[in-house]
């Protein structure tokens, strides 16, 4: 993404913000009118064919940036604006209009009113290892991974051989240590490189009436998906069954 956008020969508008939505189950840009994304009280972004949205123009200050599309949950996060050019990677969670892919399964639920329900699948086809072991309170992960996936601003659930485990969203590729990624927090737990897996997760919001969804990619070999609800220890594991949809009371 360029610092400058071109908007004719006599004018030169500079990019404050550039955003590039990502469809949070592929890992792939949302382009075309699929989606989009705006600053409350700001001209709208100049939409580029590969995804990226760039806002012009703004004066230093700190700025929600919403985005939502036909088949996506709205998501906003907050972006300050206090260097020439900025970007952000902006992922976008499937709602209940998504056309799952055949490697996926529905998770449709119930529990506590407005409560974070995190979903993962239980096997061995999803995961990925860790490069070295990870210490408690590390900042940054490194990741094996076999495939050419991006995982910024992905949730991934640790697992470690004696049953200890959490969610960690990553934040960014580091540019101190290659190979590695940042994260938004540092891990509570120590994780050895031998035997910790990790997961790609989904973490979603019950409704005021306390329903949920989700939708999990799922390996070929993963016939089992784990729900767990935040702050009340609930933690279950369900069975897929002929269909792809596992429908949830917790």
């Amino acid at each position: 993404m360029e610092e400058h956008f071109n908007i004719s020969n006599r004018v030169r508008l500079r990019t404050s913000i550039a955003v590039l939505l990502l469809d949070d189950l592929t890992g792939l840009p949302i382009i075309g009118s699929n989606a989009r994304a705006w600053i409350e009280g700001q001209k709208p972004p100049v939409k580029k064919n590969d995804g990226w949205n760039a806002f012009l123009e703004l004066p230093p200050g700190t700025y929600n940036v919403t985005a939502e599309g036909g088949t996506y949950e709205r998501k906003t996060v907050q972006v300050t604006v206090d260097k020439p050019f900025d970007t952000v990677l902006l992922r976008l969670s499937p709602n209940r209009l998504y056309r799952a892919p055949y490697d996926c399964i529905r998770v449709e639920g119930h529990t506590e009113p407005n409560t974070e329900v995190t979903v993962y699948p239980q096997g061995r086809q999803t995961v990925f290892k860790l490069q070295r072991d990870c210490a408690k309170k590390d900042t940054t992960l490194a990741v094996y991974s076999s495939t050419n996936t991006s995982l910024q601003g992905r949730l991934l659930k640790l697992s470690s051989p004696d049953g200890t485990g959490e969610t960690v969203r990553i934040d960014k590729v580091s540019e101190d240590k290659p190979g590695e990624y940042v994260l938004e927090t540092p891990v509570k737990n120590a994780y050895p490189k031998i035997g910790t897996v990790l997961v790609p997760a989904t973490q979603t919001r019950s409704d005021e009436n306390g329903d949920f969804f989700a939708l999990v990619k799922t390996g070929s070999g993963d016939t089992e998906v784990v729900v767990e609800v935040a702050g009340s220890g609930k933690r279950k594991t369900f069975e897929r069954g002929e269909g792809n949809t596992i429908t949830v009371a917790l």
